[in-house]
């Protein structure tokens, strides 16, 4: 939902409130009393940019929100800012100010004639600070100057940046699945600076890995599966280096879970293999893949230990469960 014609000076006014909250009733009805994320464009274009292709950017920006995340999880103003209103962190902190209380998420993004450069702001919910990081910084290439080209490259980045903080704030707020891993390899393709590819990714798997950290207490059996979803997507990124420590952060966070800090506790198995669900099986069993993936045979080994293990208590279980199934154990006992 794009809310036109506001600009900075709306949302900093008393306006905002009510605007803010008249929408949260109506964007609230679906989706368990959830609050929205309010995303907010700045965008600090050079004269001669095409004001048809600002229009269709964040046309195409809302349609991927919304056929992603849903209308519901976004209260998205567009662009609320003209150049010469916004001066980047001192307005920030006003708007902060003002929508305090509201988690809202500012994409910044400013082209000259030969560069491109993206920002964010962000804060969630009831939040006392907010952060402000850039993600591209004088990003040059001779493609910016076709417009097709730029039309993607900007589309895809603000998808990307736009999704990784719904993702956060929806899992830190709601303990909700992150949607991005899934749209990570098409979103990233259009980048043809490797350097610029593998310092967003970086970006990415920093937040991921952040945020994860921050909600393993709260979401104890999501995490670990979390961390492998997204290792799965570096792989065929090419980036075994990320995966292979988000592998790590996995199994060190399923075994704390199951009662060790440690890879090399063998008798850790005696004291939880009977008691293991379906779902730690199956986390097993793809964390033996992946590490099959990353050619990690040490810890492929460990793991397989670990399923036969879990295997052989089964079975003893099921055994012992079958026995006194048996006529000779219905009776009383004397």
């Amino acid at each position: 939902m794009i809310l036109k014609g506001k600009t900075l000076n709306d949302l900093l006014g008393a306006e905002i409130n009510t605007l803010l909250s008249d929408c949260q009733v109506f964007l609230t009805e679906n989706i368990d009393n959830s609050i929205p994320l309010t995303i907010i464009l700045v965008e600090k274009f050079a004269p001669s940019f095409n004001a048809d292709l600002q229009t269709s950017l964040e046309q195409k920006l809302e349609s991927f929100l919304n056929k992603y995340y849903s209308p519901q999880a976004t209260l998205f103003l567009g662009t609320a800012c003209e150049n010469e209103e916004f001066n980047s962190q001192d307005t920030i902190a006003r708007l902060f100010e003002s929508l305090q209380g509201n988690p809202t998420l500012i994409l910044e993004s400013e082209i000259t004639a030969n560069s491109l450069s993206l920002s964010l702001a962000y804060w969630g919910l009831n939040e006392t600070e907010y952060s402000y990081n850039s993600i591209l910084d004088n990003y040059q290439s001779a493609k910016l100057k076709e417009t097709d080209y730029l039309e993607k490259f900007l589309l895809n980045s603000r998808c990307l940046i736009a999704s990784w903080i719904l993702d956060y704030y929806y899992l830190d707020a709601y303990g909700k699945s992150p949607l991005l891993p899934k749209l990570l390899s098409k979103l990233i393709k259009v980048i043809d600076s490797q350097t610029e590819k593998e310092q967003i990714l970086e970006h990415l798997v920093a937040g991921y890995d952040a945020i994860y950290q921050k909600t393993a207490p709260e979401e104890p059996k999501l995490i670990p599966q979390l961390y492998l979803e997204l290792a799965t997507v570096l792989i065929d990124l090419e980036r075994r280096d990320l995966a292979k420590k988000l592998v790590q952060s996995s199994f060190k966070t399923w075994l704390k879970l199951n009662g060790s800090g440690s890879f090399a506790r063998r008798d850790l198995l005696d004291k939880i293999s009977d008691r293991l669900s379906d779902s730690d099986r199956k986390y097993l069993k793809k964390l033996n893949k992946i590490y099959h993936r990353l050619n990690e045979p040490a810890q492929a080994k460990l793991v397989e230990q670990y399923l036969r293990q879990v295997k052989a208590s089964q079975q003893l279980i099921y055994w012992q469960e079958s026995m006194f199934k048996m006529p000779i154990f219905r009776g009383k006992i004397y």
